[in-house]
């Protein structure tokens, strides 16, 4: 049906409406107006949040305000510190000028006293043996110097021209005051010598008067021999009878038998009656038995030798099956100064050799035993003249023509010699010599980008070693640092032959690999340590030696212990370490 506008008149096509129409119309505006209610809703909380925002502001604002006033109080407090800097500086600068005066007044006081022990030095010389004739420091004696003399045991003083003695326990006195008169008094009695006394004794005119006690002594006189009647031996006093007065004429004297009155003690008779006794037998001698002559054993009287202090040998000595004992310390001594002595002191038995000559002990075999002799110590064999020393009977050292040889196992605190000469060394592992070498110079080098290929050689680490056998391995071992303006290869040379390199992506190729290394670009300070096994398969000396090729067709520079501190090559640099090689030969 239609619907028409108007009053009742029928629409045009431009006016006309189908209820379908209005109804998507009407619908329309109630979405309209919905959508208006909820943007009306969305500026209300709009508006709520920008009312927050402006609160938070405020705070924010705020908060700025205090952050001001603290640097403000910030920047109070740096200046009442910068002022106590500034006063702690002047303490500081007037303690500095304290302590340069304290060592100035030190080192006068230093001085001062070794003035005065020099001055002491050069007037108490000290004990001596004999008296000096200059003072400690070799100069000329002043007056009025002492020493102590040390074999006498006085204390001297110089006077200028001699050395005079110090007299009592009181201190330095003058003894002999020439101010006045010199007396006997003045003179101690050690100093009044015998030629003192009697050197004017000639010039001397004493008389009697002049002898005090004469006359007591005169008193108490007796003549003893009275010339006035003859002489006999009951007139001289025993003590004036020498052995020249009484032998003087002894070859003028005619002594007859009678005259000797005990000699018929001893006759020809009664001797005869001890030599021509019946009772005596073989290898029996006459001897004195105390109180008469009788015929005894030659074994137990024929020899007093525990008597005779010096008894003598007619011939060879025969022991006869006996021993000849000799007591602890009792020695028997052999040469014109008993130069060899063999004894027992009670508790070693000692061999001593004290003449200027060797102590040789000769034979075809000599050998050092036990007590038992069972067990031999050492032997000399007189056949090759070698030595042989055992342990519990058994050889274990031997000397031979070309050296020793062991028997058994070595064992030493330390060898002597790099041991290159030694042979038939077998067992890997064994380590047979080492070369050590160190740098602590610095040295640039230059790889030039021109010849991106070449290596530049590192001459300072160079080193050398020999091996022993040609099976050896050679363990090498470079540990250098320095600095670099760009990231090197390095590489590792036997001689002129490339054993092993790093590279630039892998830093390591075939058991050659740095422990440590920057790979960055630029001035940097690097520390390269490098180990590499080598087999040489020679026993000729070979040199090992690191070198150096650019890796960005750059020049570029390495400095052996050396760090680059700037941006150019005029930079201040300084010494950054030591660089050192180890070779070791490894048995194989």
């Amino acid at each position: 049906m239609a619907i028409y506008r108007g009053i009742g008149g029928a629409g045009d096509s431009t006016t006309d409406a189908t209820i379908t129409d209005v109804t998507e119309q009407a619908t329309n505006a109630a979405a309209s107006a919905s959508a208006a209610a909820t943007s009306a809703t969305n500026a209300a909380n709009s508006e709520s949040n920008a009312l927050s925002y402006s609160n938070i502001a405020t705070t924010k604002a705020s908060q700025a305000n205090d952050s001001a006033n603290n640097a403000a109080t910030s920047e109070s407090n740096a200046a009442s510190s910068e002022t106590a800097a500034a006063a702690s500086a002047a303490a500081a600068s007037t303690s500095e000028s304290n302590a340069s005066t304290s060592e100035t007044n030190a080192a006068t006081s230093e001085a001062n006293a070794a003035a005065s022990y020099d001055s002491f030095d050069d007037r108490y010389l000290g004990a001596k043996a004999s008296a000096p004739t200059t003072d400690n420091d070799g100069d000329a004696l002043i007056t009025g110097a002492l020493y102590f003399n040390t074999v006498g045991n006085k204390l001297q003083v110089w006077t200028g021209t001699a050395w005079g003695n110090i007299e009592g326990d009181e201190g330095v006195v003058e003894l002999n005051d020439l101010t006045a008169s010199v007396t006997w008094a003045n003179v101690p009695d050690a100093n009044i010598t015998e030629s003192s006394v009697t050197q004017h004794q000639a010039a001397l005119s004493i008389t009697e008067s002049q002898i005090s006690d004469l006359q007591s002594y005169l008193t108490s006189f007796t003549e003893t021999n009275d010339l006035t009647a003859a002489v006999t031996w009951a007139n001289v006093p025993d003590a004036n009878i020498t052995q020249s007065s009484v032998t003087q004429h002894q070859a003028a004297l005619s002594i007859t038998e009678s005259q000797i009155s005990d000699l018929d003690h001893y006759t020809d008779a009664d001797v005869d009656t001890h030599l021509n006794t019946g009772t005596a037998t073989s290898s029996q001698v006459l001897s004195w038995t105390g109180t008469d002559y009788d015929w005894v054993d030659a074994a137990s009287g024929g020899g007093d030798l525990v008597d005779d202090t010096t008894p003598q040998l007619g011939g060879d000595l025969d022991t006869n099956g006996n021993n000849i004992n000799f007591g602890d310390n009792d020695r028997a001594q052999f040469g014109a100064s008993s130069d060899l002595q063999i004894f027992h002191d009670g508790s070693n038995s000692i061999i001593t050799d004290l003449g200027t000559g060797d102590l040789l002990l000769g034979g075809n075999k000599i050998a050092l035993m036990d007590a038992a002799r069972t067990i031999k110590y050492a032997q000399g064999q007189g056949s090759d003249g070698s030595i042989t020393l055992y342990k519990s009977d058994s050889p274990k050292l031997q000397t031979t023509a070309t050296g020793v040889t062991v028997t058994g196992t070595v064992t030493a605190t330390a060898f002597s010699g790099d041991g290159s000469a030694l042979t038939g060394i077998s067992g890997g592992g064994k380590i047979l010599q080492v070369v050590f070498n160190h740098v602590d110079t610095i040295a640039s080098y230059l790889i030039d980008s021109a010849t991106p290929d070449t290596t530049q050689q590192i001459a300072a680490l160079n080193t050398s070693i020999t091996p022993t056998a040609s099976d050896s391995k050679i363990l090498v071992t470079f540990s250098f640092c320095g600095e670099g303006n760009e990231e090197n290869v390095w590489r590792l040379y036997r001689g002129n032959t490339e054993i092993g390199r790093t590279t630039q992506s892998t830093s390591q190729w075939a058991g050659f690999k740095p422990a440590l290394s920057d790979g960055s670009l630029g001035w940097t300070q690097t520390s390269q340590h490098f180990v590499y096994i080598d087999s040489p398969a020679t026993t000729s000396s070979i040199t090992y030696n690191i070198r150096a090729a650019e890796s960005y067709n750059v020049n570029n520079y390495f400095r052996l212990n050396r760090v680059y501190n700037g941006t150019n090559a005029g930079a201040v640099t300084q010494e950054l370490g030591t660089s050192q090689v180890i070779l070791m030969e490894i048995g194989a």
